[in-house]
């Protein structure tokens, strides 16, 4: 298992689970967001040793432990790559794309600090993308970029996108 390092006090602390503690597997790409109403980090999926994951943690950062949030129905197909942020609008993290076992994906899902909930039928909404980047710029998540295809195939793209808290 790979460790847990936080930053605190300007400097970098590696932490060591307790006695029969869960911790992450080690990944690449995973989405990540701070979430404002429950207070903790928010990370689904990326990368294993073993593939694309679709699992979702969470980081109490008070506590200093990892929690694994199972049997979440529904759940987001395994992806790396997604974009994520938190919503003050809606006070929800959205999640956006990434790239799946059969290419990018154009999904939109929302984490209510209980489940997932995808959100769908959404007119006009932005193309299947991996990579993208996402932030909160006082008013709206933006959404920029991101690229679509896989391996050597991959385009990249320069378009934005709003999230108004409902609807892109």
């Amino acid at each position: 298992s790979a460790p847990t390092t936080q930053f605190a006090d300007y400097s970098w602390e590696r932490l060591v689970p307790n006695q029969g503690e869960f911790i992450p597997n080690p990944r690449q790409d995973a989405a990540m967001a701070y979430d404002e109403n429950e207070r903790n980090v928010v990370m689904f999926g990326g990368q294993g040793n073993g593939g694309l994951l679709n699992d979702t943690w969470i980081w109490d950062g008070s506590e200093k432990r990892w929690t694994e949030l199972q049997n979440r129905n529904p759940n987001p197909a395994a992806r790396r790559g997604a974009a994520m942020a938190y919503d003050p609008n809606s006070g929800k993290v959205l999640m956006f794309g990434g790239e799946g076992s059969s290419g990018v994906l154009g999904d939109t899902w929302l984490w209510d600090g209980a489940q997932w909930e995808q959100v769908a039928g959404l007119s006009p909404e932005p193309a299947a993308r991996g990579g993208a980047q996402i932030a909160y710029n006082g008013e709206n998540l933006v959404m920029f970029g991101g690229y679509t295809g896989t391996g050597s195939s991959k385009s990249p793209r320069a378009d934005t996108w709003l999230w108004d808290g409902e609807a892109w």
